[in-house]
């Protein structure tokens, strides 16, 4: 986990490769050793490349079946729906989501990750509201859902509950600093589109009442 953290990913693998290799038993591991092969495929791109991608879904899928009576398989299912989505296959990552869920029916993040597809494959805004809602009932110190709020508060144009949101974000984000920049940047849009959207409030509140005037004026002549 500590090669993991530093992005020493290929000494990552050797070592839950191991850690799998002397306890078959152990789903954590299995897990976090397929998480890890995930993140690799990703940072080398190897998404767009069959028998890479291909052996990895395979090696999942046997996730499925020796681990299926364990409550941690959610996070397979959830792995699962992430490389689907980068196949762009939506329908198939939802369904899998839905079984994470079925799963974990307590996982707030899965229903903060479910949300986030809604939006990406149908842009329903409503859904993934209802969705981010559920996962803070679960969690009220659900980072992602906060921040996945405050994205959909800005396509609605409310940008002052957006920042709001970030800024709750941005304290209970303990995940990773790729995370971390991405919520404060999201945040500085807001802000900067807020200032902008006052700006132009107060130039056609100018505007209005100059046209008063030089109406006024021209009337009274």
């Amino acid at each position: 986990m500590i090669y993991m953290r530093i992005g020493r990913l290929y000494k990552t693998k050797c070592d839950f490769e191991k850690a799998v290799e002397y306890n078959p038993n152990y789903c954590v591991g299995y897990i976090r050793k397929c998480y890890n092969d995930y993140c690799i495929m990703e940072e080398m791109h190897f998404f767009d490349e069959d028998v890479p991608l291909i052996i990895f879904i395979e090696d999942v899928k046997r996730g499925f079946e020796k681990f299926q009576n364990f409550p941690e398989c959610s996070y397979l299912y959830e792995l699962y729906s992430q490389i689907m989505i980068c196949c762009r296959e939506y329908r198939k990552a939802d369904t899998y989501l839905v079984r994470a869920i079925q799963k974990d029916p307590d996982n707030a993040f899965i229903h903060a990750n479910r949300a986030m597809l809604q939006l990406k494959w149908k842009n329903d805004d409503d859904k993934a509201v209802e969705l981010l809602n559920k996962a803070l009932e679960l969690d009220e110190k659900c980072e992602l859902a906060y921040e996945v709020l405050g994205y959909t508060e800005i396509k609605r144009g409310n940008l002052e509950e957006a920042i709001r949101l970030f800024d709750k974000a941005l304290v209970l984000c303990r995940i990773s600093e790729e995370q971390l920049t991405r919520i404060y940047y999201l945040r500085e849009d807001a802000k900067l589109q807020l200032k902008i959207k006052n700006q132009s409030n107060i130039i056609n509140i100018i505007e209005l009442f100059s046209r008063f005037v030089i109406d006024s004026l021209f009337s009274s002549e």
